[in-house]
């Protein structure tokens, strides 16, 4: 019982999948992705009754203040460590790298209809970043791409799909 987080700028996020990585000097590490707020981690009191509406309504109000940042860790596997299966948890103590900062300064305020032009797709990856053989992160892939068409989102670039 940890509560729900106070914030959508006071929540971590994590990527539950596992991706290798390929450095300039060719050695190739599996990693995971989170983005872990710069302000910290804060949840209410997980006995409080439930309020469905206030994450939007708290983000919009901090963003009239001062923008929110996230700052994105990549966190190095070791040998034994499950990189085709999301369900099994790193040890804590792996390397975290810093690998840059998100600043929101603003939310559309038609979110739903900004939000129909991006692919959550987690395989549009840049190159040095691979997918791991994890089975689910791979069927994810199709099943995104078909989500984005249906919603006349950007085409993909690694598909036969237009």
């Amino acid at each position: 019982m940890i509560g729900a987080p106070v914030s959508y700028a006071r929540a971590a996020y994590h990527a539950i999948h596992t991706f290798i990585v390929e450095g300039e000097n060719g050695v190739r590490r599996p990693v995971r992705f989170s983005w872990q707020p710069v302000a910290g981690v804060r949840n209410t009191d997980p006995d409080a009754p439930p309020d469905d509406k206030y994450l939007r309504q708290e983000l919009d109000a901090r963003l009239q203040r001062w923008p929110a940042r996230f700052v994105l860790m990549m966190t190095i596997g070791e040998a034994g460590d499950a990189i085709d299966d999301p369900t099994r948890p790193w040890p804590a103590r792996r390397t975290r790298v810093v690998m840059g900062t998100l600043t929101l300064t603003s939310v559309p305020k038609d979110q739903a209809s900004a939000g129909e032009q991006i692919s959550f797709n987690p395989l549009r990856l840049v190159r040095g970043i691979e997918p791991s053989g994890d089975p689910i992160l791979h069927a994810r892939r199709d099943a995104y791409e078909v989500s984005r068409e249906m919603r006349g989102g950007i085409a993909c670039p690694f598909s036969n799909r237009s």
